[in-house]
């Protein structure tokens, strides 16, 4: 039997079944139990998979399902709750941003994009798998910390009916959305996984529920989404000049639509990936995470939700350089595609 889709599955769907039992279970014990599990299958399935890659996979259904169609419903479900969160708090920025992507969603969805393209949708390269590392095992440890942490945080704060159990939920879907968002190679997915981090970020940022933690939630909220808008330009101007959603392909030479749309789209995914690392001018969202509790604060800043931003603009930045080296020297490509050959992910992606 092969391990590897096992594995890629419990990394992503492991701790969305971790975080709904974390939602329901209202005794701490067994939401501890839960949280402790959920962190020890993560750590162990990241493990095991270090001697297994690098590795490709289709990814094309889940129990029999379309994978491109849940995605698809699941695109439209978080624009729709981010929506929510603009007007319930009347921000003009989020909702325009919102409204935005919803309208660029459904043009690439289903206007341009008229069959889903076939391809293998995972990939884990070196570069994934290391990723996938800090994520699962550095993820697992703060979320442990987090159990005795926000006990004390609470009797600190007395809020009126206990937030852990939202906490955990949050917590748990954060990293699976992360690891999602390195293994799977379709750019259709990945925006999937942005935004879902996106409104991650929101909820934690804000979990508090003070004037301040708002404040600066909203401001995560608005820039991050500005990313997720600038994301799916930057899919549409990319799948327009090359015809593929295959993150690893960008590679290829820019299609009938000339160079000039294809470095407007690879640009377009470096300004998200600016943002999400919150790297400048993007950083007073990250550095307004602060008032979240300490937990949030450690996944967001310096051990995982960084990282992914740095890993994003690395993807994209790599098909800048080779294509910016192709124009200048012609044999730059073809030094690169003996160096690694196609599918370049078995290496770098």
């Amino acid at each position: 039997m092969d391990s590897r889709p096992v594995l890629v599955a419990l990394l992503v769907v492991a701790p969305l079944v971790g975080a709904l039992l974390c939602a329901v279970l209202r005794t701490r014990t067994l939401r501890s139990a839960v949280v402790l599990s959920t962190g020890f299958v993560l750590a162990l399935a990241a493990l095991l998979l270090v001697p297994l890659a690098p590795f490709k996979l289709s990814g094309g259904s889940l129990f029999g399902l379309d994978l491109h169609r849940l995605i698809q419903a699941g695109d439209f479900l978080l624009l729709l709750v981010i929506l929510f969160y603009g007007l319930k708090h009347r921000h003009a920025a989020i909702i325009a941003l919102g409204l935005f992507q919803v309208l660029m969603l459904l043009a690439l969805e289903f206007f341009l994009i008229r069959e889903p393209p076939a391809f293998q949708r995972i990939t884990c390269d070196q570069l994934a798998l290391l990723m996938v590392l800090i994520i699962s095992i550095v993820g697992a440890i703060i979320c442990y910390q987090a159990i005795p942490y926000m006990a004390e945080h609470e009797r600190h704060y007395r809020p009126a009916h206990s937030q852990q159990p939202r906490f955990f939920f949050v917590m748990l879907i954060f990293l699976g959305a992360m690891n999602g968002l390195v293994l799977f190679s379709d750019l259709t997915f990945i925006y999937f996984f942005f935004e879902a981090t996106t409104l991650c970020s929101f909820l934690l940022i804000g979990h508090d529920r003070t004037t301040v933690a708002t404040r600066n939630a909203l401001r995560a909220l608005w820039m991050n989404s500005a990313g997720g808008a600038a994301f799916v330009l930057g899919v549409i101007a990319v799948y327009h000049a090359t015809g593929t959603l295959e993150l690893q392909r960008m590679l290829a030479a820019p299609g009938p639509a000339g160079p000039g749309i294809y470095l407007l789209g690879v640009a377009l995914l470096c300004v998200a990936s600016f943002v999400k690392s919150a790297q400048f001018p993007f950083q007073s969202w990250l550095l307004g995470a602060m008032v979240a509790p300490t937990p949030v604060s450690a996944l967001l800043h310096s051990s995982t939700m960084v990282k992914v931003g740095v890993y994003m603009v690395l993807r994209p930045f790599l098909a800048l350089f080779v294509f910016w080296q192709g124009r200048r020297w012609p044999s730059a490509r073809a030094t690169v595609k003996r160096c690694w050959p196609t599918p370049p992910s078995a290496t770098w992606g």
